[in-house]
């Protein structure tokens, strides 16, 4: 079974540099693309459930492992959830072949993270991941999952998004964290519109 985690851990990072490879040519899609999100997705989803060691607690450890992780999916669907009601709020087209919006959103889920739908997969992911404990999706593909989504942001915003809105993005990160929350910063600052 380690193999097959190993060998998965080796697609996601061919992976990585096939999202790179699109991204930097201006594009947050292609005909590749598309299957590889949907298929790893399935995977990802899966993954938890395949026979695997599995660290054990005591009962009690087990029981605030188990709230924590439903804790954590429940915010990740809450920030996938809520990118996808602010992007139908403002008319924005959410089909595979037009994900880069027409104006910046820093409003609803955008106001907290950059990527709320990112971070929400992280959180979702990772509390499906540990109510299921399987050390290889722990250890393995899930440092991989957090890389491959923070490489996907990185690149989205450096090739397309900064040069799409070079202002308004920059002052756009300046408020608001890529994918951890920027709780320091003033409530009182200016929307961008």
């Amino acid at each position: 079974m380690i193999y097959l985690f190993l060998g998965l851990a080796v697609i996601f990072i061919a992976n990585i540099f096939i999202f790179l490879k699109v991204i930097k040519a201006g594009k947050l899609t292609s005909k590749l693309v598309n299957p590889l999100v949907v298929s790893f997705g399935i995977i990802l989803f899966i993954l938890p459930f395949l026979p695997q060691p599995r660290f054990s607690l005591n009962r009690g450890a087990t029981i605030a492992l188990t709230l924590a992780s439903i804790l954590l999916a429940a915010l990740g669907f809450y920030l996938i959830g809520g990118a996808f009601i602010t992007y139908r709020r403002y008319s924005i087209p959410l089909t595979p072949h037009n994900w880069t919006p027409p104006k910046i959103i820093d409003k609803g889920v955008y106001r907290i993270v950059r990527h709320p739908q990112f971070l929400g997969g992280l959180l979702a992911y990772g509390g499906l991941y540990l109510f299921m404990r399987g050390l290889f999706a722990l250890g393995i593909i899930y440092p991989l999952l957090v890389l491959t989504l923070y490489i996907r942001a990185y690149g989205e915003e450096r090739y397309i998004l900064r040069k799409k809105f070079p202002q308004e993005y920059s002052s756009y990160q300046k408020r608001v964290g890529m994918l951890i929350p920027k709780f320091w910063h003033s409530r009182n600052s200016k929307s961008i519109r």
